[in-house]
């Protein structure tokens, strides 16, 4: 696995015990295993518990609506930028509905070219 976390990712397999409740944990493992997400399924897993634990937390539907987007956001940029994964590059999400002569779009478009 790539490390783009500063050392916080390890190559090594997170799988454990999500819950109190192993059976639980089996279902997960099985869905998983049935989609055929072998690639990283442990980290499959727990994306799926994160999401069910967000569930239990009884989050406002603003906040649901939002951490859904970012969630289809964020693989559709993976999709994107999987072709140019050995290219160093910076992406500068917020600005879809920003005009290109917006002045905060050519900041945005300076800080991304400076930064690279």
């Amino acid at each position: 696995m790539d490390d783009f976390a500063a050392g916080t990712i390890q190559d090594r397999p997170t799988r454990r015990q999500w819950t109190v409740d192993p059976p639980f944990d089996m279902r997960v493992r099985e869905l998983v295993r049935d989609w055929g997400a072998e690639k990283s399924a442990e980290l499959i897993e727990e994306m799926i518990v994160t999401a069910l634990k967000i569930a239990r937390d009884q989050m406002s539907v603003a906040d649901l609506k939002l951490i859904n987007r970012f969630v289809k956001e964020m693989r559709y940029a993976a999709k994107v930028f999987e072709p140019f994964q050995h290219f160093r590059k910076v992406a500068v999400f917020g600005l879809a509905r920003t005009s290109s002569d917006a002045p905060d779009y050519q900041i945005a478009e300076d800080f991304g070219r400076e930064m690279v």
